[in-house]
């Protein structure tokens, strides 16, 4: 299982819902607000998190896919590069865990499977 990422003082790219809590708490005490049910339209749900791998037999390989953390975790991807410079391997993530009123950022490698929340620009 995935540990959940450590927090950070930088404030990635999120939606204008979570990047608000995220602002005005500073990263704690909110996670409520964010959930369905809360202050703001972000209705986040704790869909876990996955990952692809290598299935390896006698003579063959292939891919396939695990998920772990439903109901419990929830990860969404920001527009936020870890680095800078191209090809972005990894990208900023606001992390949500069930019974944690902390909202945590971290970043993940791009060949995660994380939650999507589209925003428009403003």
């Amino acid at each position: 299982s995935h540990p959940p990422p450590p927090p950070h003082t930088n404030t990635p790219r999120l939606s204008s819902a979570a990047s608000d809590v995220y602002k005005r708490q500073g990263g704690y005490s909110s996670a409520s607000e964010l959930l369905v049910g809360g202050s703001t339209d972000f209705n986040a749900l704790y869909a876990g998190w996955g990952e692809e791998y290598w299935v390896h037999g006698d003579g063959f390989s292939y891919k396939s896919w695990r998920f772990h953390g439903q109901g419990s975790i929830t990860y969404f991807w920001s527009s936020t590069p870890l680095r800078p410079s191209p090809p972005a391997m990894s990208h900023w993530n606001l992390t949500l865990i069930k019974g944690n009123e902390q909202i945590s950022t971290g970043y993940s490698s791009n060949a995660n499977f994380l939650s999507v929340r589209c925003i428009k620009n403003e």
